[in-house]
């Protein structure tokens, strides 16, 4: 097997993974539900705490995509005329 199909087995089993945390997760949460509206005494957060709260982690989720495009940007800008392999580096002639 190759590094990039060892790299990219291993990101498939981290996204597996995250995948199955986020069902477990939600699992809890039609549970929590459920359990709400059989006990209105357990309560659910207002409206105005969902909509916070989703802010908060749809920001948090934007930033890690943006970081993640930026760091992909700089890995695949093409390398400075100076640095490209059997090119002398340019500088200024002193005549």
């Amino acid at each position: 097997m190759t590094t990039y199909q060892k790299f990219v087995t291993q990101v498939q089993e981290g996204v597996l993974q995250a995948a199955k945390q986020l069902s477990k997760a939600q699992e809890q949460v039609i549970s929590a539900l459920k359990e709400a509206q059989t006990n209105p005494s357990a309560g659910l957060p207002s409206a105005a705490q969902l909509v916070e709260a989703n802010y908060v982690f749809t920001t948090q989720l934007l930033q890690i995509q943006k970081d993640l495009m930026l760091r992909w940007v700089e890995a695949l800008a093409p390398a400075p005329e100076a640095a490209k392999p059997g090119k002398p580096s340019s500088s200024p002639a002193s005549n």
